[in-house]
């Protein structure tokens, strides 16, 4: 399976007992609207997040991810203990972190690509930076 991404957070979920991926397009609207929880609840039913693996891909970081304030309260309000009102920047893959683990996921199963899309924008397409059109492929496939 693939999925295409530019500035939003790739996460792909591995269960390695029984054998089940799956891919999340985590940008701001997923995030709030708790895509990955959505997606472990699915999982769910054939493998306990506990013993699930995720990964999280090159994603616009807090660094270059400003956004006007009110996104940031619409995020303090899902996540008071990881967005605070007066933050002008949004993290993704904090706030990804926080579901995962709060979702059951330990901290030791996550691993994480750091890497800021925009400020990597020779290595990977940032729409928020250039203005132009690209996409990073995640992709994920179960093999034998």
């Amino acid at each position: 399976m693939a999925m295409f991404f530019a500035d939003c957070l790739p996460v792909v979920l591995i269960g390695l007992d029984p054998k089940i991926v799956a891919i999340v397009h985590a940008g701001y609207k997923g995030l709030l609207n708790n895509v990955i929880e959505r997606m472990l609840k699915i999982t769910r039913q054939k493998i306990e997040p506990s013993k699930m693996l995720a990964f999280l891909g090159p994603a616009i970081g807090p660094c270059c991810y400003e956004v006007e304030a009110e996104r940031i309260n619409m995020f303090h309000a899902n996540f008071p203990n990881i967005v605070r009102k007066n933050d002008k920047a949004l993290d993704l893959k904090k706030i990804a972190i926080h579901q995962l683990e709060g979702c059951g996921v330990g901290l030791k199963n996550i691993f994480n690509a750091d890497y800021c899309t925009s400020c990597n924008s020779e290595l990977f397409y940032s729409f928020r930076k250039e203005k132009v059109t690209g996409r990073q492929a995640a992709i994920a496939f179960i093999a034998g």
